[in-house]
C-alpha cells in the first residue's frame, strides 16, 4: 500500500524555511540529508524515486507536497512522480520528523522524435543503435512509418547531436538517406542525426548581480521564474523586472560553510544553474577561503602512478617476458615520486588541489592479454588488473609510502582520490579462485563469448578472458567487494574514490556504496 497526496498549489510548497526553520532543527547535525540534494530529473511516465538514496534511515515522512507540475504517491521505501505539465522546472518538499526537504525536480528532457529511413524495403530487419540507446539495438527494430517511409522509429529524444548506425539483417550498414557523417575513430564512419532544442536566443539565463549581508540579487534574460535553495530548504524569490531578489536565511550565520544554488526556467528551456558558498551567511568572493570541502572547486589532476615520478627505484621490477614491448611495460613511477612532486611545489605551481591516482592494489607479477598490431602481451603496470583489493603493489609502495604520501598532500591543501576497481578482478585474485560462481557467465546462452559486449551486455561482460566479472548484483558480492573498498578511506586517510567501469555495475552496488562511505564521512 502507499499513500496518494495531490499535489497542491506554489503558495503552499513555498512557506518552508517560515515554518521548518522557526524551530531550531535544521542544522546540518539533525538533517538526514547528507550533503546537497541531487535534483530529481523525471523519465517516462512516472518516475521511481528511492527515498534512501537521498535520506538516512530511519525516517518517518509525514507528507510529500509539490507545485501543479507533478502528482505524487509514496511508500516506506519509495517515491512515485508523476508528471501533469510540461513545466521544465518544478519543486518537492518532504516533510520529515518536522523538517521541510526541498528537492528541484526537472521535467522530462525528452521529446519524440520520429526517424525515417528512405531506402527500398530490401531487408527482413532493420534496426537502429547510437549514442541515444547506449549502441543496443535489441529494442529498436524500424517498422514501416507513418510518414510513408518504408522503415521509420520513434524516439524520445533529448535536443542535440546523435551518432547511430543501422543494423539491416545483423549487419552494419550507413544510412543511405543521411549524408552527415563523422568518423567513429576506429577507421570507419557513424550516421549523425540532430534534434533542435529552443533557440539560443530565447535560452533563459541567470548570473549573480550584487549581494550585501542579507540578499543576493540575481539579474535574467528570457527567465520566468526561479527556484532558490539554502542547503537543502526552499528559500523565497521576488520578481523586480529582469531581476529576482532572495534573503539570505539567518540560520546561515550559525554554520561555517553553506551554500544557495539557483535555478531558472522559462517555458520552453532550464537555464544555467548557480552555486554561491556561504561562510557564517557571508556570499565568499575570495577563492582562497575555499578548501579541501568545497568539492564544487576541486582543479584536479590524474596519474597513472608508475607513469608519473620514479621516486623510489629499488622497488623497480618490470616483468621478465620479452613478450611485453617496452612502452606495455613497468616504467617505475610510485608512491614516493608522487610525495616528492607534492614537497616540490609542482601542485600547488598548477593550482591544483585535487590529485586523483590511479588504482595502487596488487596486479599480476606476469604477462597478460595480447595486442596485435603490433604484438605485444601487457604488464598490470596500470593498476586495473587487481589481484587483491586490499594490498598495496609493491612495485608501487609500501603501506607507509601511502599513509605519507597522505599526510604530505593534505599538509600542502591537496585532497587525495584513489581509483578503485570493484567491476572485476585479475583470475588470480582469491575472490576468483575460492568463489567461482560470484562472477557472471563467460559465455551467452547463444553460445557466444562474453567479452567486450559493452552495451548488449553491459553489467555481466568480461574485459577480458582472465578479467572475471563480478556479480554486484549478489547482494554477498556486492558487500564483499564495498568492504574492501571502505578499506581504503578508513585504514588510509584517501578523501574519496574514482570509481572504475561505472556503467557496469549495478544501481544496488552504487547505492549502498554511497550509503556506507556517508556514514564513513561523518564519523571521519
Amino acid at each position: 500500500m502507499y499513500t496518494l497526496i495531490k499535489s497542491i498549489g506554489l503558495a503552499v510548497s513555498v512557506f518552508i524555511l517560515a515554518t521548518g526553520c522557526s524551530k531550531n532543527t535544521t542544522t546540518l547535525e539533525d538533517s538526514k540529508l547528507f550533503g546537497l540534494a541531487s535534483p530529481i530529473q523525471l523519465v517516462g511516465d512516472t518516475t521511481v524515486v528511492v527515498i534512501a538514496d537521498y535520506f538516512e534511515s530511519p525516517l518517518n515522512i509525514d507528507s510529500v507536497v509539490s507545485d501543479d507540475a507533478i502528482q505524487i504517491a509514496f511508500d516506506t521505501t519509495n517515491l512515485y512522480l508523476l508528471s501533469v505539465s510540461s513545466k521544465p522546472l518544478s519543486n518537492l518538499t518532504v516533510y520529515a520528523e518536522g523538517i521541510p526537504y526541498a528537492i528541484l525536480v526537472k521535467g522530462s528532457k525528452t521529446k519524440k522524435y520520429h526517424f525515417d529511413v528512405s531506402i527500398k524495403p530490401n531487408y527482413v530487419t532493420l534496426k537502429i543503435k547510437g549514442e541515444f540507446n547506449n549502441w543496443n539495438s535489441s529494442k529498436s527494430e524500424l517498422f514501416p512509418s507513418v510518414h510513408g517511409s518504408p522503415y521509420g522509429i520513434v524516439l524520445n529524444l533529448k535536443p542535440g547531436k546523435y551518432q547511430y548506425k543501422l543494423i539491416a539483417d545483423g549487419k552494419e550498414i550507413d544510412d543511405p538517406s543521411n549524408p552527415v557523417t563523422i568518423s567513429n575513430g576506429m577507421g570507419g564512419f557513424n550516421n549523425v542525426l540532430e534534434v533542435s532544442g529552443p533557440p539560443k536566443e530565447l535560452t533563459p539565463s541567470i548570473v549573480t548581480e550584487s549581494f550585501s549581508t542579507n540578499e543576493i540579487v540575481i539579474s535574467s534574460v528570457h527567465t520566468d521564474n526561479i527556484y532558490a535553495y539554502w542547503n537543502n530548504f526552499r528559500i523565497e524569490t521576488k520578481k523586480e523586472g529582469n531581476n529576482f531578489k532572495l534573503v539570505i536565511p539567518v540560520f546561515a550565520r550559525n554554520i561555517n560553510r553553506s551554500h544557495i544554488r539557483i535555478f531558472g526556467y522559462n517555458q520552453d528551456a532550464v537555464s544555467n544553474d548557480l552555486l554561491i558558498p556561504l561562510e557564517k551567511g557571508n556570499v565568499i568572493t575570495d577563492a582562497k577561503k575555499l578548501n579541501n570541502n568545497d568539492w564544487h572547486s576541486s582543479i584536479m589532476y590524474f596519474m597513472m602512478v608508475d607513469r608519473f615520478v620514479d621516486g623510489d627505484k629499488s622497488n623497480n621490477h618490470p616483468v621478465n617476458d620479452p613478450a611485453i614491448l617496452s612502452k606495455a611495460q613497468y616504467y617505475g613511477g610510485d608512491i614516493q615520486g608522487i610525495t616528492q612532486k607534492i614537497k616540490s611545489g609542482y601542485f600547488r605551481d598548477l593550482h591544483i588541489n585535487t590529485i586523483w591516482v590511479s588504482p595502487i592494489t596488487q596486479n599480476p607479477i606476469d604477462a597478460w592479454g595480447q595486442f596485435h598490431d603490433p604484438e605485444t602481451k601487457f604488464s598490470g603496470y596500470h593498476g586495473y588488473w587487481p589481484v587483491t583489493s586490499t594490498t598495496v603493489d609493491f612495485r608501487l609502495g609500501s603501506e607507509a609510502d601511502v599513509k605519507e604520501m597522505l599526510s604530505v598532500a593534505h599538509q600542502n591543501g591537496l585532497s587525495v582520490l584513489l581509483d578503485y576497481v570493484a567491476n572485476h578482478v585479475h583470475e588470480q585474485h582469491s575472490v576468483y579462485q575460492q568463489h567461482k560462481d560470484w562472477v557472471t557467465p563467460l559465455y551467452l546462452p547463444d553460445g557466444t563469448m562474453n567479452t567486450e559486449r559493452w552495451d548488449d551486455h553491459r553489467l555481466t561482460t568480461w574485459f577480458d578472458t582472465f578479467l572475471p566479472t563480478l556479480n554486484l548484483e549478489d547482494p554477498k558480492v556486492a558487500d564483499f567487494m564495498i568492504d574492501s573498498a571502505l578499506f581504503w578511506v578508513t585504514k588510509y586517510d584517501f578523501d574519496g574514490f574514482r570509481h572504475d567501469a561505472t556503467k557496469h555495475i549495478p544501481e544496488n552496488f552504487w547505492r549502498n556504496l554511497s550509503k556506507k562511505v556517508k556514514l564513513v564521512s561523518k564519523e571521519k
